[in-house]
């Protein structure tokens, strides 16, 4: 991986993710055709997290996290779980 991970406060990220230990979540739609999850993977293999949820969503457009209504955001589905597991 190369680029900055300016969310992190991270330098270079092939540098930077072995100091990354937090949980991990990954969402990924149509648009990325599955590229954030194996970049996301990638990440992770380089990196100290313990904990990673991938959700692959290929038939959602990248919007529906933002816009789809709550009974069929999958979004919302797993990334509430996720985040409630983190209190």
């Amino acid at each position: 991986m190369t680029g900055r991970c300016p969310l992190l406060g991270a330098g270079p990220a092939s540098t930077s993710a072995d100091r990354v230990d937090v949980p991990l979540y990954a969402y990924g739609t149509d648009l990325t055709d599955g590229r954030v999850i194996k970049g996301a993977k990638r990440f992770v293999r380089g990196s100290r997290i313990k904990t990673a949820s991938y959700v692959a969503d290929p038939r959602a457009s990248h919007l529906d996290p933002l816009v789809a209504a709550p009974r069929r955001n999958v979004f919302l589905k797993t990334v509430v779980p996720f985040l409630k597991k983190r209190r």
